[in-house]
């Protein structure tokens, strides 16, 4: 085996190797300890002179035996000497070959996967790189390796300063000092010098903060400069690769910081580190960042010649990074000289460049994709052998879980049969008492509801017989139009408490429609007309003209009900008030007797019971209950209070407005006239300005929302006090058309 470099250490152990008998299987083992110290170094001075060394390795481990070995040289450590080669694409195809046989259990397995997503990292794609730093992250924290969890951070806070989140940069960094800070066992300084250097970069590139940056970046140069982290060859290795770029850093924040001295000194000093390494990787990426820096400082000449000099290196190791960076810089410093054939010229080259890795990142995508697909299918297949040999597990299982739920099932029958016998014993039970509840308070509703129609029936056939043996035929006329029209109202009154004592027993069904309150009022009233003669009791109706959206049927039962309690407690000659009250946005319906009142212990007792069936042991309050329940079926709110000095008051509330015209709605021609017909001065419509935006908001239905913004107005004069007249007048006839014109003619 040749030489493949001048260092005296290294010639040594080439001699050493080459006097080794090749054919021997006794000294395969001492072959491989002295190759992998040789491409130790080899990887670092020349990763491609490695390759062979890699090769020959990879066959000493399977001449052993040792297949893990041989997988990972063949494919693992090729993929990293391919990587320090900048061949990405072939190291990610080492890589992804490696993947089925790495198991990533330890730490070691963890830096793989860590390798891997700095491929993608390098190709920008951070999403596909954050997945296996994510894999790796994991294994290092079950390991508790905070030196690999150090550099899973740093790599973070990469990622995010590519992407310009600045805070989630400055998070992961100060989380990557603090997991390397609890690290007092093993704490790498070398990572410490990088993170100092991270950090350096977002407070100068990114924060404009060059003080705190130069601090940071001279924290991470005192560990470069220190001799005793040079003697270990691959810890110095990875000191050459950071210590002149943090120099170069170093010096541009000082020139960014208006310290020019500082910034020459800089400068120059990673010009002759790097040149002292003799590292032509490392010179390309400094050489072409001082360049772009005397750009700056309009240090043309120097400029020139440092990319000369890079132009050569890059094109002869293949530095396409470098090379695209110097193409753009030679542009720049062309068009400073106004050299405009030369500008052409190397514009040409570096778009030709770019198509070339353009290209390669295609080749890149495309192999990733396959790449991830040949994984996919692996994945794929071991999956389907677990199932398969799961499969056969199970088989073997099914026939005693057969019989066992055989028996279960027997078990679980026998035990449900009996279950659902005991349950509609029950059932039955329950239902029986429930009928007999119903039947009670059945019984109870049509003695109630009935005895006042049947007592008026009663003392007009008495009437009836004494005018027949009078001849009195005039008053039997009378009379007999009377017994017609209570036998009647009896009559309905028992269909409508029937159908309503059938809905007692199943789910009702509401048949809601568009009702004049008004119209039902007079109805129900017209019905009790007998009750109220007899009583000489006067009716007092002073009801808007409103529709509800309900059911007219329940609406009369309810009505009837309170009327009838109403025309008994009131005494003769008395008066009932039934009157509509507008209250917070929403008309309420009250009905108000003349008599004692009602009993508060009866009260408490049926507005606190769960169901009627709670409260019906006797006919007291029956007429009550009947009205609760039916207030619940159509959705109504029902209070009812003792008045001080009077009766017992019905109030009515949640009373839902139909969309329908009411009745004594104006004409069209009317509301436009009554819309048009007021006119604002200016200084008013300035009053009200910020209150129309408001009620433009708004629609005319929101009646509390716009009431309390009508609140808000102050009264100035008689010109907003008639208009805010007009725009009640509006509200209460519920005209949404009227109302937005009136709004926004007042504007």
């Amino acid at each position: 085996m040749q030489k493949g470099s001048a260092y005296p250490y290294l010639d040594s152990l080439y001699q050493v190797y080459n006097e080794l008998p090749s054919s021997q299987p006794r000294y395969y083992k001492e072959r491989i300890t002295l190759l992998n110290a040789i491409s130790d170094y080899e990887i670092h001075e020349n990763p491609l002179n490695a390759l062979p060394l890699i090769d020959t390795l990879a066959h000493l481990y399977q001449l052993i035996g040792d297949d893990a070995m041989y997988y990972r040289e063949r494919y693992r450590r090729k993929g990293f000497l391919y990587a320090t080669a900048h061949h990405r694409l072939k190291a990610l195809e080492s890589y992804q070959k490696y993947v089925k046989y790495c198991k990533k259990e330890s730490t070691d397995d963890a830096y793989f996967l860590l390798d891997i997503g700095n491929i993608y990292y390098e190709f920008t794609l951070y999403n596909m790189a954050k997945i296996y730093y994510q894999e790796a992250e994991a294994i290092f924290e079950r390991h508790q390796f905070y030196r690999g969890l150090g550099t899973i951070y740093s790599n973070y806070s990469l990622i995010a300063q590519k992407q310009n989140q600045i805070d989630s940069a400055l998070f992961y960094i100060e989380k990557t000092l603090q997991v390397q800070e609890s690290d007092t066992e093993d704490r790498d300084l070398l990572q410490v010098a990088h993170t100092y250097q991270v950090l350096g970069r977002i407070y100068s590139e990114k924060l404009k903060n060059y003080p705190l940056a130069i601090q940071y970046y001279q924290k991470s140069l005192t560990i470069f400069r220190d001799r005793s982290l040079h003697k270990n060859p691959n810890r110095y290795n990875q000191i050459i690769s950071y210590w002149p770029s943090t120099t170069m850093h170093l010096g541009k924040a000082y020139y960014a910081n208006n310290q020019f001295d500082s910034a020459t000194y800089c400068i120059e000093n990673a010009l002759q580190i790097v040149n002292d390494l003799e590292k032509d990787h490392i010179y390309t990426f400094i050489a072409v960042n001082i360049a772009e820096m005397y750009l700056q400082q309009k240090k043309l000449e120097a400029a020139q010649v440092l990319l000369l000099n890079v132009e050569d290196i890059a094109i002869k190791i293949g530095d396409n990074t470098s090379l695209e960076h110097c193409y753009k810089l030679f542009k720049q410093l062309h068009e400073e000289k106004e050299e405009y054939k030369k500008v052409i010229h190397y514009a040409h080259l570096y778009e030709t460049l770019r198509d070339s890795i353009q290209k390669e990142q295609d080749a890149f995508f495309m192999t990733t994709d396959g790449l991830l697909k040949h994984e996919k299918n692996e994945r794929i297949a071991q999956q389907e052998q677990i199932i398969r040999s799961e499969k056969t597990v199970r088989q073997g299982l099914y026939v005693i879980l057969f019989l066992t739920g055989v028996i279960l099932m027997i078990s679980l029958f026998l035990g449900a049969e009996l279950h659902r016998k005991n349950k509609d014993i029950e059932r039955y039970a329950n239902d029986l008492k429930a009928n007999n509840k119903i039947k009670e308070i059945i019984l109870s509703v049509i003695g109630h509801d009935l005895r006042s129609p049947f007592g008026v029936i009663t003392n007009i056939s008495g009437l009836l017989q004494k005018n027949l043996k009078e001849k009195n035929y005039k008053a039997l006329n009378k009379l007999t139009d009377l017994l017609y029209d209570s036998s009647k109202k009896a009559y309905s009154m028992v269909d409508e408490l029937m159908q309503w004592t059938t809905l007692q027993k199943s789910t009702p069904v509401v048949k809601r429609e568009t009702v004049d309150v008004r119209t039902v009022i007079q109805e129900t009233i017209h019905q009790l007309g007998a009750l109220l003669e007899q009583g000489n009791i006067a009716i007092k109706v002073n009801v808007e003209a409103i529709h509800c959206w309900t059911d007219p049927a329940l609406m009369q039962i309810i009505l009837r009900n309170i009327l009838t309690n109403a025309i008994k407690y009131t005494p003769y000659g008395g008066a009932i008030i039934i009157q509509t009250k507008w209250e917070e946005g929403a008309y309420v319906l009250q009905i108000e007797d003349g008599g004692a009142g009602i009993d508060a212990a009866l009260l408490k007792r049926i507005f606190s019971a769960k169901n009627s069936l709670e409260v019906v042991k006797d006919a007291s309050g029956l007429g009550l209950v009947i009205v609760l329940d039916l207030c619940k079926k159509i959705d109504w709110d029902i209070q009812v209070f003792n008045k001080k000095g009077s009766g017992a008051v019905f109030e009515l509330s949640n009373l839902i407005l139909s969309e329908e015209p009411i009745l004594n709605k104006p004409t069209v021609e009317q509301q436009e006239a009554s819309v048009h017909v007021l006119t604002l001065s200016n200084a008013n419509k300035l009053i009200l300005a910020p209150y129309l935006q408001a009620l433009l908001t708004c629609e005319v239905y929101e009646a509390t929302k716009v009431r309390k913004i009508i609140r808000q107005i102050e009264v100035e004069n008689e010109e907003i006090a008639n208009w805010l007249k007009r725009l009640e007048m509006i509200i209460n006839q519920h005209d949404i058309q009227n109302y937005q014109s009136f709004l926004k003619g007042s504007t």
